[in-house]
């Protein structure tokens, strides 16, 4: 698994690298009112990708890696067949209906209507992108998912960004959304060849089987709880913005970014475990099983979360500093947010293990629960304490949403995915 995990890690690494130098390049080479204009319809790229993929990205990594595990190649075939269909016709209605200008009202999107075609083409390229990579996930080839994603799609664009620079004095907006749509599509056209490549020896294509209620009750559960995650992740600086004033934002934006490189080694741990407990629960493994392997995975991401969090509570204001001596202010800030990371890693991977074996409704309405108790703690402590008030919102519902979901599987399902001991297990 170590080996697995810094694979993943280190092609996260190296994308952000990548994405944070094509970034500050089109900064340059863009006027302020363009850059502003291609950050804006980025921003909403991000969310329709989510929506339009109805949570069929992360059924894939559950159904794939289970129904391999099973040998059961015509529900493989049709669950995929289902999955691409339904995402690329959604996304690419949804796609027409914005660049058709039936929704330009929304939030000032009339704005950039020059920019609106793109999306006709963007969309549906970057959801089934999305899918492609789940689905290599799936076949627990995370590092090559990682690479494509993170890697090859952002240096592809980084080369032809520089290239256009070379001929072309003056670069536009519409031109750099050309070179994004030529990168996403060399990535989907190579990541399906490394599908087939990484297919199982064994498999074949039979006739398709198709399991459409019990698909799309799942899909939609994991949409369901991924649109709450992305609503209770971004809560905190919303509401802290419509309350507080642009500075405070400021810096609580610093050091939540600060704490965001913790979510490096969570997610690099998580892409290995969850395609591997839908493996293990298809083949209806014992659960020692999964305690072994869920254990190994605690230990492994409470050490990066103790060894990285603990440096920066302790380089903390020196690290601050560095965007300005003004940010130094957002030390307490910081510390609250990682201290919320570090109850919400000793849970260990609980989400992943519930989700990928057949417990995503009950991962959603917790999820739900957490949320909406996320905006009430950020509406009472934000007029209190500012910025401090919002870290400690976040921090509480993500710790209380995680040990929730803990002891479900405790009293549930009969796992113990925590660094805790396993008294609490209740026997089956």
């Amino acid at each position: 698994m170590l080996k697995k995990v810094a694979g993943v890690f280190l092609w996260k690494i190296i994308g952000t690298a990548l994405t944070f130098a094509l970034q500050l390049i089109l900064a340059r080479l863009l006027p302020v009112s363009e850059y502003g204009a291609l950050i804006y319809l980025f921003a909403w790229l991000g969310f329709l990708v989510m929506v339009v993929k109805l949570g069929f990205d992360n059924a894939c990594m559950r159904y794939v890696a289970s129904y391999i595990g099973q040998r059961e190649w015509g529900k493989l075939v049709g669950f995929l067949i289902t999955a691409f269909v339904v995402v690329g016709l959604f996304s690419l209605m949804v796609a027409w209906l914005i660049s058709s200008y039936v929704l330009q009202w929304f939030s000032g999107l009339d704005k950039y209507i020059h920019l609106l075609p793109w999306l006709l083409f963007l969309l549906p390229l970057m959801a089934i992108q999305n899918l492609t990579g789940s689905l290599l996930r799936g076949l627990q080839v995370q590092s090559i998912a990682e690479f494509l994603e993170g890697v090859f799609r952002s240096f592809l664009l980084l080369i032809l960004v520089i290239w256009l620079w070379w001929q072309i004095p003056s670069i536009s907006v519409p031109v750099i959304l050309d070179q994004y749509i030529l990168a996403t599509v060399a990535t989907v056209l190579i990541g399906l060849a490394m599908v087939y490549v990484n297919r199982p020896p064994d498999f074949t294509f039979v006739r398709p089987q198709f399991l459409h209620s019990e698909w799309f009750s799942t899909s939609t559960a994991l949409w369901f709880t991924g649109g709450m995650y992305l609503v209770q992740s971004q809560a905190d600086i919303l509401m802290l913005g419509a309350m507080r004033t642009s500075v405070e934002v400021a810096h609580y934006g610093v050091a939540s970014r600060i704490v965001g490189m913790l979510g490096m080694g969570l997610a690099a741990v998580m892409v290995i475990i969850a395609p591997k407990m839908a493996e293990l629960h298809g083949k209806n493994r014992p659960k020692s099983e999964f305690q072994r392997y869920l254990k190994e995975a605690s230990r492994l991401l409470m050490v990066f979360i103790f060894v990285v969090g603990g440096g920066l509570i302790i380089l903390g204001e020196p690290i601050l500093g560095l965007f300005g001596e003004e940010y130094m202010v957002a030390y307490w800030i910081m510390v609250v947010l990682i201290v919320g990371r570090m109850v919400e890693s000793a849970a260990g991977p609980v989400g992943q293990l519930m989700s990928m074996t057949g417990h995503h409704w009950a991962v959603s309405k917790i999820l739900l629960l957490s949320t909406a108790l996320n905006l009430i703690m950020n509406a009472l402590f934000i007029p209190l304490w500012g910025g401090l008030g919002a870290a400690t919102a976040t921090a509480i519902s993500f710790a209380g949403w995680n040990i929730a979901l803990l002891i479900y599987a405790w009293r549930v399902i009969g796992v113990n995915p925590s660094i805790f001991p396993n008294y609490f297990i209740k026997k089956h």
